[in-house]
């Protein structure tokens, strides 16, 4: 039996091997796509006849246990001799040493099929899986450049006016036609992007060359044709050299590269294909001439690279790119958090591809002031919870220069070793988190598990079930959503309450590299967030005020009286003002709703009816018989002297005052609270009075006042 171990369905379809297709073939391989199966199985699989297809990163599906017991399957395989192929989008070559065999996932899965009748004739080479149906040419390419080389011994070397540069393979080695060239024969011993990129620097980053020669094939495996790979690298590399013709030399026909990952290098104009033998190189060299900046854009669009298995998919791309963007525009790209990404970015062929698809521009670092975060409404720093699964490939120490570093507000973080967790076990872990840590602000990722990615409808999606549960829980927990995707739909669905639960308070975009050809975009969107943290600060006073509103809601909806159920429904409706968000004066909207619970508990207490006394001055009472005192017009009682009018009609003020009086919970700030409700009801605009303006602190103050009216009432 085959097994392919392989964790990323996603990776299958994307190389043509669907669960329809591999069902053709169910009693040869087996799919093991979960670190559980795979240790469950671990007997059958570990027989000796078996064959394992085995993907690098499955193991980083693994929590720390699992990892160590997949560490151990794995010494088990070597151990009994299993035969066993490791792909891996860091893979560049082919390589074959006794039962072990190393290849790129997109020659692994081209060559599958083949590889699989193969295994059924009872032929279990390999090479059918490193070279497909055509495993002699490896061979073929060997004896040519041998035959090749030996031809040009008898040729006569000539100088050449031209300034060349030859890159000669160390094995099977072309001698150049030329004796005044600059070359490097000792480039080839790794072939890995990092290790040709600094190769690229070393050789042609000083000195500007009116041609590059490379040979077709160099390391392990010549059928893997780096050349390919090595002039793709310097035409995105750029050097003095980004549009100096390059020949790549070789013996192989184009039938034999059509299907490697970079053969459109060769659709690029000033990139040539010819024979290694010296009068083809002679001949090349006799009409060199750079490429103009306008062909080289042309010659992008005739370019097509996947993204390498190693990175993963569109989201992993957009998320290695922003938090490479980011790390350079906060200047912390040094920082030991960034290496693993730093390398991918600055030295992988397909983000190198990206950079020159987008014609991006060097970056901008953001200014000191711009990382300023405005506390000026929030009384207490508010605790901050990030909820991202890639968030130890840099973004926590991202966010930690941002918030802690510069602006001392403490950050949790959640989501290492969620890769085999349910999209039900990663909601529990957060609710237990945000129960525990009882965090203000929530930067939370969109797509938190494995099966986030596809096409999951978005109201699916673990991360807009986290951002409802936490709602749910608390809808003063501020929680900004942290994504890569820039579809505006999925902004308004998000940021839109769904079945009456609130959304996002905010919605922060993972640069992706399309959107970096603006040089000015990743400061933009880093000021964004500051911006957005500001507010989330600034707002962080409804945490605390929505669990008191929901304990006078509870006490006021258990009265049996038809009062209590009245305020309740007030409370409500002070409540969703609190939290709308078309509101202009949203301050303005909850004190009005909050002075209405005042206004209905005076009525509660007071009766209206005017009692005319002997000195033809009307006074008024209480429900329970006692009368209302006066108080002047700057709030303060009058030696509990009973309140007269020549009317009939309560001045509010009176009525208002007394209630609260009544009640035990008035006093000179009290009166500030009503006089500023009666500014705006009634604005006096005939004396130029400003209308009364309304912030966090006046809600506050309004809502202090009526939680403690309600406190103090007995009964309800």
């Amino acid at each position: 039996m085959i097994y392919l171990i392989e964790d990323k369905t996603s990776r299958r379809n994307d190389y043509g091997w669907s669960n329809k297709r591999i069902k053709l073939y169910k009693d040869a391989v087996c799919v093991i796509d979960c670190v559980t199966t795979l240790l469950e199985k671990t007997e059958e699989i570990l027989l000796i006849d078996n064959i394992l297809l085995y993907h690098e990163s499955f193991v980083n599906s693994a929590d720390c246990e699992q990892e160590q017991e997949v560490e151990n399957f794995l010494n088990n395989v070597e151990n009994k001799g299993i035969k066993i192929a490791f792909f891996s989008g860091s893979k560049s070559q082919r390589t074959l040493d006794n039962n072990v065999c190393n290849l790129p996932p997109h020659v692994m899965y081209a060559n599958l099929e083949h590889f699989i009748k193969k295994h059924a004739d009872g032929d279990t080479d390999f090479k059918y899986l490193m070279f497909g149906k055509n495993p002699d040419l490896e061979d073929k390419l060997r004896y040519a450049i041998n035959e090749i080389n030996v031809s040009n011994v008898e040729g006569e070397k000539i100088e050449t006016s031209k300034k060349l540069f030859f890159f000669i393979s160390s094995d099977d080695s072309l001698d150049p036609p030329y004796e005044n060239i600059d070359y490097n024969d000792s480039f080839d011993f790794e072939c890995d992007d990092t290790s040709l990129s600094s190769t690229i620097n070393q050789n042609l980053n000083t000195v500007k060359y009116d041609g590059i020669y490379i040979p077709l094939c160099f390391g392990e495996t010549l059928s893997d044709f780096m050349g390919l790979r090595l002039a793709m690298l310097i035409r995105f590399t750029k050097s003095p050299n980004w549009l100096t013709p390059i020949i790549i030399y070789g013996e192989a026909g184009y039938q034999d590269m059509i299907s490697n990952e970079c053969f459109d290098i060769l659709k690029m104009p000033g990139i040539y294909y010819t024979h290694s033998d010296y009068q083809s190189i002679n001949d090349s060299s006799q009409s060199l001439a750079d490429i103009t900046v306008s062909d080289y854009n042309i010659g992008l669009n005739n370019i097509h690279l996947n993204i390498p298995s190693d990175i993963g998919d569109n989201h992993s791309v957009s998320n290695k790119w922003a938090i490479h963007q980011w790390a350079h525009a906060l200047n912390i790209s040094e920082e030991s958090d960034f290496d693993s990404v730093e390398d991918k970015v600055i030295n992988s062929l397909y983000f190198k591809y990206l950079v020159s698809l987008n014609s991006l521009k060097n970056h901008v670092v953001t200014n000191d002031k711009d990382l300023v975060i405005n506390f000026h409404e929030c009384k207490d720093k508010p605790k901050v919870l990030f909820v991202d699964d890639q968030a130890n490939e840099g973004w926590y120490e991202a966010l930690c220069y941002i918030l802690n570093d510069r602006n001392d507000i403490g950050v949790y973080c959640l989501g290492e070793d969620w890769k085999q967790k349910t999209s039900e076990e990663i909601i529990n872990e957060v609710t237990k988190e945000v129960k525990k840590i009882s965090p203000d602000i929530v930067i939370l990722d969109l797509r938190l598990c494995t099966s986030d990615f596809g096409n999951k409808p978005i109201k699916d999606l673990t991360g807009n079930r986290v951002l409802r549960t936490i709602k749910q829980m608390n809808r003063g927990i501020q929680v900004l959503i942290f994504s890569s995707t820039s579809k505006i739909w999925n902004y308004q669905f998000l940021t839109m309450p769904q079945e009456g639960i609130d959304g996002a308070d905010g919605f922060i975009v993972k640069e992706r590299p399309e959107d970096s050809k603006d040089s000015f975009y990743t400061r933009t969107i880093i000021k964004h967030f500051v911006a957005s943290i500001s507010q989330c600060c600034n707002l962080s006073f409804r945490k605390k005020l929505w669990e008191q509103f929901q304990e006078d809601i509870i006490r006021c909806n258990s009265s049996d009286s038809e009062y209590g159920k009245s305020l309740a429904r007030l409370l409500e409706l002070a409540e969703d003002s609190l939290f709308a968000k078309q509101s202009h004066l949203p301050y303005a909207s909850i004190f009005i709703n909050l002075f209405r619970v005042v206004e209905a508990t005076a009525n509660e207490y007071v009766d209206d009816f005017a009692i005319l006394d002997s000195d033809g001055q009307y006074y008024f009472q209480f429900k329970d018989g006692n009368s209302l005192l006066k108080f002047d017009n700057s709030g303060q009682l009058q030696n509990n002297e009973i309140f007269k009018s020549e009317k009939k009609n309560l001045p509010y003020l009176q009525k208002i005052c007394n209630t609260l009086h009544h009640l035990g919970t008035y006093d000179s700030n009290t009166y500030k609270l009503v006089e500023k409700r009666n500014d705006f009801i009634h604005p006096n605009v005939s004396k130029q009075k400003k209308l009364a303006e309304f912030g966090a602190q006046d809600v506050l103050n309004a809502f202090g006042l009526v939680h403690n009216m309600i406190k103090k009432q007995d009964k309800i």
